[in-house]
């Protein structure tokens, strides 16, 4: 017999159509997918009728997903009305109040404390993007798993935990998924690209700041294969990776592993490669340091000086603005600058895709490669 899901979505701002619901369609596309009914998919004010709607919920299906409502404030009802639903007490979890207490210190004593308390038999799922864990369990004839609303925060805790639990659930041995990492391309863009490449394979796309999350599933390895190859054709090779990474771990792990060091000079990004680098507890060991300069001047020349000022093996530099971006690249022995036009949707969205774009650069530059020849590859930026 199918099981059958539903998919409470919590928001007072989703309900007067402030903000545009992100999760119905991902759910119900990869619950689809795996052999799920989807029954209805509903969204509810911050006012405390979740009670109401989950209990009937849960009397009426196999699976009832729950996203928002896990924040400190008084109107985050969410735990609440999950025990009540199980019949269980709200206890405590000290490992939670472990993980949390080590993300903000004393800050937790008070209403972020709230954050810590699960229903009682109740497993939790790990946030590494927020504060606010999600936990899973059962009523008598139904389960139930609470997620955070924030999408980069529910999307990877949905990928990651919910769906190889569901796929065991209904009885799969596992999902058959691949994982990518695409960088500087729009997310519409990108889901239009991969219907055109394959629209047999079914595709999914989780959105971060600096990355977009790719996966595919459906069809054998070699047809999968295939069309992520030609994605690659299609964008660019080095905008397309392999498996969960990012493009600064990418260039900072080749940085440690080859004892280079980095110094920056940024003008158009204000300053974000820098701070970037600097959340690394292991910067130390490669960045030499970064200047604010928005003075317009050859790149490949401000980068050399930058270089020559903070003794580094490799400088960048980063001028320009939304029209162009400019990039120079200089090490002891070779310099060079390339400039890149995104689509301007806005000031923040072509700066953030320059530091994707810079840490790539710095990667392919000091591999050999050639700025001009690699960007001439990136379409759809």
């Amino acid at each position: 017999m199918t099981k059958s899901v539903e998919l409470i979505v919590i928001g007072t701002e989703l309900v007067r159509g402030i903000i545009q619901d992100q999760h119905c369609q991902l759910v119900s596309r990869e619950l689809t997918h795996l052999g799920y009914s989807m029954k209805e998919c509903i969204a509810i004010p911050d006012d405390g009728s979740i009670e109401k709607v989950l209990s009937k919920s849960a009397a009426e299906s196999d699976v009832v997903i729950v996203t928002g409502g896990l924040g400190p404030t008084s109107d985050d009802m969410t735990r609440y009305a999950i025990a009540q639903a199980a019949s269980v007490s709200l206890e405590k979890n000290s490992d939670c109040y472990k993980r949390l207490y080590e993300r903000i210190g004393e800050r937790i004593h008070g209403a972020n404390e709230k954050q810590t308390l699960i229903p009682s038999g109740f497993t939790c799922l790990l946030n590494p993007n927020g504060t606010a864990e999600g936990f899973y369990g059962r009523t008598d004839n139904c389960l139930i798993i609470a997620l955070p609303g924030p999408p980069r925060e529910m999307r990877p805790m949905f990928y990651d935990y919910v769906l190889p639990l569901l796929a065991k659930e209904i009885g799969h041995d596992g999902v058959e998924r691949d994982e990518y990492t695409t960088y500087i391309i729009a997310e519409a863009k990108l889901e239009e690209l991969t219907e055109k490449v394959d629209s047999s394979l079914d595709w999914g796309t989780r959105f971060q700041d600096y990355k977009i999350s790719l996966y595919v599933q459906g069809g054998d390895k070699e047809k999968r294969d295939s069309a992520i190859k030609s994605l690659r054709s299609l964008v660019g090779p080095e905008l397309v990776q392999d498996g969960d990474v990012s493009a600064l771990t990418t260039l900072t792990g080749y940085l440690k592993e080859n004892k280079l060091s980095l110094s920056i000079c940024e003008g158009f990004t204000g300053g974000l490669v820098s701070s970037l680098i600097t959340s690394d507890p292991e910067y130390s060991r490669y960045f030499k340091g970064g200047i604010l300069d928005f003075h317009e001047s050859d790149p490949s020349i401000q980068a050399d000086k930058t270089r020559v000022l903070f003794s580094s093996d490799v400088a960048l530099s980063i001028s320009g603005n939304t029209e162009g971006v400019s990039f120079g690249i200089s090490t002891k022995n070779r310099s060079e600058s390339v400039v890149i036009n995104f689509s301007a949707i806005s000031r923040e969205y072509v700066r953030k895709r320059s530091v994707a774009a810079a840490f790539i650069l710095v990667h392919v530059f000091l591999q050999g490669k050639s700025l001009v020849d690699t960007v001439s590859h990136w379409e759809y930026i």
